[in-house]
């Protein structure tokens, strides 16, 4: 068992992080418990900082909690556990695209008031528009993929453990991706503190 072995694991907890940041922040926006928030703080941005925060927090205790019974099943078998080659980097940066796509879809949540659009859209991306994008021979497009978010991350999780699972896409190199997902993430949260401080509470 390796790093890349229990990455591909981890795509899994992925996809239900994405369902429970977009879902369970959609569900207390309609709820109202935003408008409660907003009756009792002299600002509004305190409360989103503090739902990303706390999803954070959660996510992280809960991948740290699964790697730990990961390993502790995988070191039972014969073969082991082999994390060399950067192994544990690979693992500790696969969080960070963990946290990265929740903030998106606890955004999304925040700017849609949907639990559908803030679970189907990131997930749509992650599973089919960005693969269609990437594999379309077109010129335009394939500039388009240099740019795209998990494209990106491959090509950071590639560099850090092994060039075999990087990303075939992407030309550039590891600085100008860690520029593109950190801007990308920047832009979303930036959209859903405009969207959080500046709109009512749904009736």
């Amino acid at each position: 068992m390796t790093a890349a072995d229990l990455g591909q694991c981890v795509m899994i907890f992925l996809l239900v992080t994405i369902v429970f940041a977009g879902a369970s922040t959609a569900t207390e926006i309609r709820r109202g418990s935003t408008g409660v928030s907003f009756l009792t703080q002299r600002l509004r941005w305190p409360s989103l900082l503090a739902r990303l925060i706390v999803l954070a927090f959660f996510v992280t205790a809960m991948y740290i909690l699964g790697m730990i019974l990961a390993l502790g099943v995988c070191s039972l078998h014969p073969a082991g556990v082999d994390l060399s080659g950067g192994g544990w980097t690979y693992l500790c940066i696969y969080l960070f695209q963990i946290l990265f796509w929740i903030a998106i879809a606890m955004n999304l949540a925040v700017l849609t008031r949907s639990t559908a659009a803030a679970v189907a859209l990131p997930m749509a991306w992650l599973l089919l528009i960005e693969n269609l994008i990437s594999a379309v021979p077109i010129t335009f497009l394939q500039t388009v993929a240099q740019w795209t978010p998990s494209n990106n991350w491959a090509l950071i999780l590639g560099e850090v453990y092994s060039s075999s699972y990087g990303s075939s896409v992407v030309t550039h190199g590891v600085g100008p991706a860690v520029v593109a997902v950190t801007a990308i993430a920047a832009f979303f949260i930036a959209v859903g503190w405009s969207a959080h401080t500046r709109r009512d509470t749904p009736a």
